[in-house]
């Protein structure tokens, strides 16, 4: 905030005494010199309105994907949790079976340690 304020008070004032020096050593008659100040004015007015309303639509335009990229986001991560939840309920069928086979092979395993250990 400080850093603006310094810089408009430096712009005003250098403005102040580029003017004062313009209108000291000027070779235009007063009125020439106020109708090119005039037209200097309008001119910089219409640069400073244009780029205020490009900086405006910026703004607009960045809130607009910013809205529309959380909305994307929402909908990919519901559809990634729908995928998972999918996944898992089609491959539930095979993990008990493969966990039924594991069983088995770890009650037979266990039959086989107690045979070698009665022999």
């Amino acid at each position: 905030m400080a850093n603006r304020k310094a810089l408009l008070l430096g712009v005003l004032i250098g403005g102040t005494v580029g003017s004062v020096s313009t209108l000291l050593t000027t070779s235009m008659s007063g009125k020439e010199l106020r109708k090119k100040i005039k037209r200097n004015n309008i001119i910089i007015g219409n640069h400073y309105s244009s780029i205020k309303a490009n900086g405006l639509n910026l703004v607009n335009d960045l809130k607009k994907a910013t809205k529309y990229s959380t909305q994307e986001l929402g909908l990919l991560a519901d559809e990634i949790k729908t995928s998972i939840l999918k996944w898992e309920e089609s491959t539930k069928n095979s993990r008990d079976r493969i966990q039924k086979e594991l069983s088995e092979i770890e009650d037979s395993l266990k039959s086989l340690e107690k045979a070698v250990k009665q022999k």
